[in-house]
């Protein structure tokens, strides 16, 4: 049981981190860019072909994806027990995979 916890404990982890990672990523991708704008311009441009911060934004949405598609296991996990077929462990049984389409 304590290792079910700690497991689930580092999978929220993951959820929390995303977002913030995330953001830090393209803060610094967006300032490092020439002429680029967090205003006026997508953040999907940081990672488009040619530019020089492509593969770090393009491996930003990766990682990003992979610690949601994390979180959605551990809620999932902890959510099973109480319910078997909980609302919220149904969102969470989807939200990972949709987040890396």
């Amino acid at each position: 049981e304590p290792a079910f916890q700690t497991a689930n404990s580092l999978l929220a982890v993951c959820g929390m981190a995303a977002p913030i990672l995330f953001a830090l990523a393209v803060i610094v991708f967006g300032f490092l860019r020439e002429g680029y704008s967090h205003i006026s311009q997508a953040m999907s441009d940081l990672g488009e072909i040619g530019s020089p911060n492509m593969a770090g934004q393009n491996v930003n949405f990766i990682l990003t994806g992979l610690l949601i598609l994390a979180f959605s296991f551990g809620l999932y996990r902890g959510t099973s027990i109480a319910r078997p077929r909980s609302p919220m462990r149904e969102t969470a049984r989807w939200s990972g995979p949709s987040s890396l389409s």
